[in-house]
């Protein structure tokens, strides 16, 4: 999360700069302001959501890959992302896929749909997005947190790599000073991750992507620091 991600590119990450942003209170939730109230900061242990294949606020745990499997089952459920422990320490109770958020825009379990015509790799990574989850909250300016999950060919996959690399994905989380996707060697595939900030709010963003056997799965984050949460995405995918 924030660039980023499913779909966090074109969708939600357009929805994420028009709309207003989670606030996540107790029960191990992210703080944030109320709408109307002062910009929301980061609290100083915040981190992405996973370590990126740089030197990052995560990236003693990087050293330690999830266990291959030989297959990977996507979540039929938003609520069934992540185990138990980590969706309570890391969602809570901020609402998931609201649809006066995010109106007329299909959450949840998706069906794969045909990439339009003359498709970019965003367009055909979008299109085969199998599960879009979302949790915010109306109260606060900027907290938000997205996953999505998509399943691709190998073609895809490198071509896709190649182009958040080149920086030509997720403008508007890339921020002034040209901060770009770096990747790396990360839970058995490959992991690229960029970290920026909000320019309204000086708050942190950051979407980390992991392409693996055929999936991408894409973490968007604002303001919303958590505990490896890619590592639990990947014990639950890959299990």
């Amino acid at each position: 999360m924030t660039t980023i991600h499913r779909g966090i590119i074109a969708t939600t990450t357009a929805l994420l700069l028009g709309l207003t942003v989670t606030a996540c209170t107790g029960g191990g939730e992210p703080g944030g302001e109320a709408a109307g109230g002062t910009a929301p900061s980061t609290p100083a242990a915040a981190s992405p959501t996973t370590p990126a294949p740089m030197p990052g606020p995560e990236s003693e745990s990087s050293s330690t890959p999830a266990p291959s499997a030989a297959s990977a089952s996507i979540p039929t459920d938003c609520t069934d992302v992540v185990d138990d422990a980590t969706y309570a320490a890391t969602m809570g109770s901020t609402p998931l896929n609201d649809p006066d958020l995010f109106p007329g825009q299909p959450k949840g379990r998706l069906q794969p749909t045909a990439p339009p015509a003359g498709a970019d790799v965003d367009e055909v990574v979008r299109a085969a997005t199998q599960l879009d989850c979302s949790w915010r909250d109306p109260r606060a300016d900027v907290t938000s947190l997205s996953i999505t999950v998509s399943g691709v060919d190998a073609e895809t996959q490198q071509a896709y790599q190649a182009w958040l690399i080149d920086g030509d994905g997720l403008a508007p989380v890339v921020d002034d000073a040209g901060a770009s996707f770096s990747c790396g060697p990360g839970y058995d595939g490959v992991l690229c991750q960029v970290v920026s900030e909000d320019p309204m709010y000086g708050v942190e963003l950051a979407t980390t992507v992991l392409m693996r056997d055929g999936f991408v799965v894409e973490v968007f984050q604002a303001n919303y620091p958590t505990d490896d949460l890619m590592g639990a995405l990947v014990a639950r995918i890959w299990s």
